[in-house]
């Protein structure tokens, strides 16, 4: 999967040339058909038209899906694949954005607070657009729009470039598991072919050592995107990685919360999670993945070997 660029990438590839071109209405390029934009340029859109109408809103994107969220008393999520809008939410309660969406879109239940909206014409962009401005117009508790969509953009491509901030899909907290798992590669080399990234709608898994020769675990999120979200490390036989690595263990549990389960098919799980107020965040993820791999014990009579080697 190719690494996406950054803005400052684009920026060094000229983009200021062509965004004054663009301003002045000599060119239109066909990206700027919102049709024609992939996800990230979707989410850029988005993101200099729209805003969250309370602080528990966010949106997330990978290669080809978009997620926007808000959690609260009334909790909503809407969907994109490309070819694909879920919404899940009661519409029935909210009869007049049900009906308003009717109006212009098939809409099929699926479940209670699962509803699928499909296009009377093309799947495009612009159908997402329009569902997404019909769910504004007809609620407050998802996006609003932005007043003053030209000047605040142009603002903020300015800002951005300069380095004066920071783009929200730039942290590293508001990827979804394919983003990280992209992330994650561009840091860390994989040792061993047998073991590899593992990413899914709602978990994520990268390989961290192996001992005693085949004895491999990992370090996953589970409940990527809720609120019990879970950060496990699988071990096979804790008494012996206890013992093997003694130290470890002591700086583990000095460093973070920990506690152990055991799983239906024998593994124990040690749930780590952060002390205090920090946040069990993806940022979170990466402190506690260097923290294995700049604290496990190669040297052990168990022969415990890193799976993951940082990238220079």
């Amino acid at each position: 999967m190719s690494k996406l660029k950054t803005f400052k990438e684009f920026i060094n590839e000229n983009l200021w040339a062509d965004l004054q071109d663009r301003s002045s209405g000599e060119v239109t390029r066909k990206e700027d058909d919102i049709n024609h934009m992939d996800m990230v340029g979707l989410y850029e859109y988005i993101l200099s038209h729209y805003e969250p109408v309370t602080p528990n809103g966010e949106m997330t994107y990978g290669t080809s899906n978009m997620a926007i969220v808000t959690r609260g008393g009334d909790e909503i999520l809407l969907t994109y694949n490309f070819g694909e809008v879920h919404f899940y939410f009661n519409l029935l309660r909210k009869k007049s954005l049900y009906d308003a969406l009717r109006k212009q879109f098939y809409v099929i239940q699926e479940q209670t607070t699962h509803f699928r909206i499909m296009p009377k014409g093309d799947c495009t962009n612009q159908f997402f657009i329009d569902v997404l401005d019909c769910i504004v117009a007809n609620t407050k508790t998802l996006l609003k729009k932005k007043d003053n969509v030209n000047e605040n953009l142009w603002a903020d491509l300015q800002d951005r470039s300069s380095g004066e901030i920071t783009r929200k899909e730039d942290d590293i907290n508001h990827m979804d598991p394919e983003s990280l798992c992209d992330y994650l590669k561009s840091k860390y080399d994989v040792v061993d072919a047998y073991d590899d990234f593992y990413c899914s709608n709602n978990s994520f898994r990268v390989p961290v050592f192996k001992y005693d020769g085949c004895i491999h675990c990992g370090l996953a999120i589970y409940n990527f995107s809720q609120e019990n979200r879970s950060l496990e490390l699988s071990i096979k036989n804790i008494s012996k990685f206890k013992k093997g690595q003694p130290v470890f263990w002591k700086n583990l549990n000095k460093t973070y919360s920990v506690s152990i389960k055991v799983s239906t098919t024998g593994w124990f799980k040690i749930h780590i999670s952060p002390k205090g107020n920090r946040q069990n965040d993806n940022e979170f993820f990466c402190e506690v993945l260097e923290f294995l791999l700049d604290n496990i014990d190669t040297s052990s009579d168990l022969a415990f070997i890193k799976l993951l080697n940082k990238k220079e």
